[in-house]
């Protein structure tokens, strides 16, 4: 998320979020602000990364019916 300041440049914002336990895995909320930035809805599917010890979550392409 990149809003505008003053001057018209972009500013990373940085949220937390917490990981909860659901069954034996946990679950990590991605706050409405970012859904709404990067147009997530329920349903979209996502791919988990790990690179350099972070993790990378990216939107799958749906697939396109024949």
């Amino acid at each position: 998320m990149y809003p505008r300041d003053t001057h018209g440049c972009h500013m990373p914002i940085k949220l937390k979020t917490t990981l909860t336990l659901v069954g034996h895995s946990l679950r990590c909320v991605i706050p409405k602000p970012v859904c709404e930035e990067l147009h997530l809805e329920e349903g979209d599917q996502l791919s988990v990364d790990l690179r350099g010890g972070r993790i990378i979550l990216e939107r799958l392409k749906p697939k396109i019916a024949v």
